[in-house]
């Protein structure tokens, strides 16, 4: 079964005082309609049976009137208790909510790094691809030429950016644009790969040629 909370069992407190303090109010109106119909004769028409009840309803009167200031003071006490048991259990869920605060702080600091890493990856590769790809316009590649990965390249990056939580801060681009850079390699290199296995052949027929 579950435990009862603090909280729970103050709140028990005060549902359990208030039904008191119902009923000595209930006793107490009661009592005042009593008196009212036998004060006369207590009073006036001097009827010992009435002036006994009289004297009792008045001592009845003044407990329930003492029970009652009792009662609002342990109200008043219990009110208290639960405001207390309240804060603490706020106070509670602040430490475990800063606790899970500190873990996504953690984490949102290392995604940051893996964002600068990524970017210094992007750099690096990029500046080296550029390279690489004249050095095989050198040895007799045509085609992509720097034009091609330069538009086709920035697609590719836009394209990757729709992605991110920053989408909107860049231009769109419409669907049958968007590319990436693993489908712009395969595509050239299948392409240059016919070509160098051309050229690889003829080579090997003018060696058996000579």
């Amino acid at each position: 079964m579950p435990t009862e909370t603090t909280i729970e069992a103050a709140e028990k407190v005060i549902a359990t005082l208030e039904d008191k303090r119902q009923h000595l109010n209930q006793r107490a109106i009661e009592l005042a309609d009593e008196r009212n119909r036998i004060a006369f004769s207590a009073h006036v028409e001097a009827d010992p049976k009435s002036r006994k009840r009289l004297d009792a309803i008045n001592i009845e009167i003044t407990t329930l009137s003492s029970e009652a200031a009792s009662i609002e003071a342990a109200l008043t006490e219990a009110a208290n208790r639960l405001a207390i048991a309240k804060q603490a259990e706020m106070q509670q869920a602040d430490r475990a909510a800063a606790e899970q605060l500190r873990t996504k702080l953690s984490r949102f600091v290392e995604l940051g790094l893996i964002i600068d890493d990524c970017f210094a990856d992007l750099t690096s590769a990029s500046v080296e691809m550029k390279a690489v790809l004249g050095e095989m316009h050198n040895l007799g590649a045509r085609s992509p030429s720097h034009d091609q990965l330069r538009v086709l390249g920035t697609l590719a990056l836009r394209t990757a950016l729709l992605a991110t939580p920053w989408a909107k801060e860049f231009e769109m681009i419409a669907p049958n644009q968007r590319r990436s850079f693993k489908a712009l390699v395969n595509g050239w290199n299948e392409m240059l790969t016919g070509n160098i296995a051309a050229r690889l052949g003829d080579a090997k027929q003018e060696e058996r040629a000579a």
